[in-house]
């Protein structure tokens, strides 16, 4: 997978989950995030999870929101 794939991959998350089926999902924040209202609402609902600044190619974009599993 190289760069170009993980920046047109980053509005389409996997279609189901590889652990469960589930096609709900949420999104990995990496870097420095500027919090606002919007950004604390998506964290309430549990759409986002705020990560490090460190990012690797083998990094999780993606997590089940019914069963937890990373997907990259």
């Amino acid at each position: 997978m190289s760069i170009d794939d993980l920046e047109e991959d980053v509005d389409n998350p996997p279609a189901g989950c590889s652990s469960c089926g589930g096609t709900l999902f949420g999104s990995y924040l990496y870097g420095l995030a500027y919090p606002d209202e919007e950004l604390f609402a998506q964290l309430e609902r549990g759409e986002v999870r705020v990560r490090g600044c460190l990012v690797e190619f083998d990094d999780p974009r993606w997590f089940c929101r019914v069963c937890d599993a990373d997907h990259l």
